[in-house]
């Protein structure tokens, strides 16, 4: 019986100082099934041995960010250290924009040994199912076919017939008529859609939702007017994509105003909402600059196809 326990002991012993000698990345949800427009919070630990070094302290944000989630909130992150084992927690709510399988991306960070040995961690797959039910439906029991030599009382007669076909016909005329009197469609321009998120500025509590919400407000407006996908662009590759159609002077400004948002987004501490509302002032006086520049473009070219006339 003492031998017993002596190899449990011993056994449970190995298993926690090889769990203290590896470094890894968990990452689960809190839902594994969600509606679209749905809040999930998703938790991602960082552990790794505390005699181990980190090129940065690990964070999802940028994985997160370059898969175009929305983030709606980010608390400060949880940091522990036991002596043996550090250990870095996230938790980040995005909200679940299209119907399907959802497969979320896979934080990963880099750890360097006491030898010099680098090792990468990734968090493993993990699948959200959106807006569709994952059980198979359940199809209602077949009927009975028509069988020659059946009791005609059975069978639908003529004028039966006829009713269920030109009740059908009337269903089909009118859904024509309803879709053909349909008003168009409302279009909403960049400008809109920009002053329509920044409202949404107005309703966050933390200054990193505030960050975030600001950067994708600004990128989908660069994005909408270049036909480009803005929002999952980097301020490097948001330079390359608009060096081409705006000012040189513009693209510095909008250049600069990224990097000063990215560099408050990626803070590890959360901070005041009242720091982002410089920026936010900086975003609303460069939108409305390059609004007054395409309303004379446009102004110049309706000149120019007049005097052709």
């Amino acid at each position: 019986m003492t031998v017993r326990y002596i190899l449990l002991s011993l056994v449970l012993l190995y298993t926690s100082l090889h769990a203290a000698t590896e470094a890894s990345v968990t990452m689960h949800a809190s839902a594994q099934q969600v509606s679209v427009g749905d809040e999930l919070r998703i938790t991602v630990s960082y552990r790794w041995p505390s005699d181990w070094t980190t090129t940065a302290d690990p964070s999802p944000l940028h994985t997160f960010e370059q898969a175009d989630l929305f983030i709606t909130d980010i608390p400060p992150v949880r940091i522990s250290d036991t002596g043996a084992q550090m250990q870095r927690e996230w938790v980040v709510t995005v909200i679940a924009q299209y119907s399907g399988p959802w497969l979320l991306p896979q934080p990963s960070f880099t750890c360097t040994s006491p030898t010099g040995e680098e090792r990468v961690s990734t968090a493993s797959e993990l699948l959200i199912q959106v807006g569709t039910d994952s059980n198979p439906p359940k199809l209602a029991p077949a009927s009975d076919l028509w069988r020659i030599g059946d009791d005609s009382s059975q069978q639908p007669t003529s004028y039966t017939t006829w009713f269920i076909s030109g009740f059908v016909l009337l269903i089909v005329l009118v859904i024509y008529f309803i879709r053909k009197q349909k008003p168009p469609a409302i279009i909403i321009t960049p400008y809109e859609h920009f002053q329509s998120d920044l409202l949404s500025i107005d309703n966050c509590t933390t200054g990193k939702s505030a960050g975030s919400l600001l950067s994708q407000a600004l990128r989908r407006y660069c994005g909408t007017q270049g036909n480009f996908d803005g929002e999952g662009a980097t301020t490097k590759e948001m330079r390359q994509l608009v060096i081409d159609s705006l000012p040189a002077e513009q693209v510095r400004s909008l250049c600069r105003i990224l990097e000063n948002i990215d560099a408050l987004r990626w803070q590890p501490d959360d901070y005041e909402k009242i720091i982002v509302m410089p920026l936010v002032e900086q975003t609303k006086e460069w939108v409305q600059g390059e609004e007054q520049r395409l309303a004379k473009l446009a102004e110049a070219a309706n000149d120019t196809d007049g005097d052709r006339s």
